[in-house]
């Protein structure tokens, strides 16, 4: 400073400060989303554990309108799978997985039958 020999202060302009901002605030609603996730993941491993090896994406289109058709293990193993390939179904084509690891069409083989009960 004595020499004169300093960079002057550059202060962010408005709609940099605006991008940083949202920037940070998409950061922390990623991490929720990722927590709540975890949080859902542990939920189901401890009530209904074979649910997530069944469908490619445990929060997918379809795992989640078999959710809304039957969210407890012993509705999912009470209901035929003609009943949930009914009206939000329709169309979706849902994939599952049986016990080796295969991907098969749709149904009620395997869910809810190992559950932790009700």
């Amino acid at each position: 400073m004595r020499i004169g020999d300093f960079d002057e202060t550059r202060l962010a302009t408005d709609e940099l400060q605006s991008l940083k901002t949202l920037t940070r605030y998409q950061q922390s609603l990623k991490q929720e989303v990722a927590t709540v996730k975890t949080q859902a993941i542990c939920l189901m491993d401890a009530y209904f554990p074979e649910y997530a090896g069944m469908f490619t994406d445990m929060f997918g289109t379809s795992s989640m309108a078999i959710l809304s058709k039957c969210p407890t293990p012993a509705e999912c193993n009470r209901t035929h799978a003609a009943t949930l390939a009914k009206s939000p179904l329709r169309g979706l084509a849902w994939q599952v997985r049986d016990r080796e690891g295969r991907q098969r069409q749709g149904g009620r083989q395997g869910l809810g039958r190992h559950h932790a009960g009700v």
